[in-house]
């Protein structure tokens, strides 16, 4: 007789993993190189979380777009972070699964940029003037050009001459109607400031003996004490607010009256 052996073999399988690619840039300078990449990988019959990229100085993360390489599920869809995705609805064909390769998108960040007129601690500081129609107050963009404001304030003795990113005049200096990306703040919807750069006005100080000039023996000017030498022209150079002292000897038979002009 002959005996037949059976066996019963069975078959084992396995779900294939597949790979998410993140392709982003942590750098704050405006670039389309998103050359910096992570990974995960998913099996069908599963849900992914849709993590956010780090953190990019200067931009806020909006939302990772399905690349448009070939062969992509679903080219052009938006995902945003912390998002769970059903694979098997969001990473299929009609006749398969695959990789793919999400890039994330950017918004760059917006902020306030105040123009402060820096003249509490001029001579007359508060009497500082604002010219009709300057707005002190405006929007600026990360990585975007901004035009400087013209000189929005005035003040008698002095003359702005630029805008600074310091109080001190220290930082950086900007001319009205620069046009210049200033990145002051990467914050979004934070404030920065550029302040009024003030130049101190001279003077020419002229001195004229005027009527009965026979009467007027030596005149002298001076400073804080320092004593001032008259230009080719006779005049003196004075500085705004400084404390100009005039001395005059006199003739004899004469004596002083007043002084007149001043312009």
């Amino acid at each position: 007789t002959r005996t037949e052996d059976t066996a019963t073999l069975t078959a084992t399988f396995s779900k294939p993993n597949f790979t998410i690619t993140y392709h982003y840039t942590t750098s704050s300078a405006d670039t389309t190189d998103f050359n910096e990449t992570s990974t995960v990988q998913y099996v069908i019959d599963s849900t992914v979380n849709i993590t956010a990229p780090p953190t990019r100085t200067g931009y806020t993360f909006s939302h990772w777009l399905v690349m448009e390489n070939a062969g992509q599920t679903d080219p052009g869809h938006a995902w945003t972070a912390n998002e769970r995705v059903d694979v098997n609805a969001s990473f299929s064909t009609a006749d398969r699964f695959g990789n793919v390769d999400l890039r994330a998108v950017y918004t760059p960040n917006t902020y306030t940029l105040n123009y402060d007129s820096n003249a509490s601690t001029l001579i007359g500081g508060g009497n500082v003037e604002t010219a009709e129609g300057f707005d002190s107050s405006v929007s600026a963009t990360w990585n975007e050009a901004t035009e400087i404001a013209e000189y929005g304030y005035s003040l008698a003795g002095y003359k702005m001459i630029g805008w600074n990113t310091e109080a001190d005049g220290t930082g950086t200096t900007y001319t009205a109607g620069q046009n210049v990306v200033l990145n002051l703040t990467s914050i979004n919807e934070g404030t920065a400031t550029l302040y009024a750069v003030w130049e101190i006005q001279e003077y020419a100080l002229t001195i004229a003996k005027g009527t009965n000039a026979n009467g007027i023996g030596n005149i002298t000017v001076s400073v804080d004490g320092k004593a001032l030498t008259a230009g080719e022209n006779g005049a003196y150079t004075v500085t705004y607010g400084e404390n100009v002292t005039i001395n005059v000897t006199y003739n004899t038979g004469y004596t002083f009256s007043s002084w007149s002009g001043g312009t």
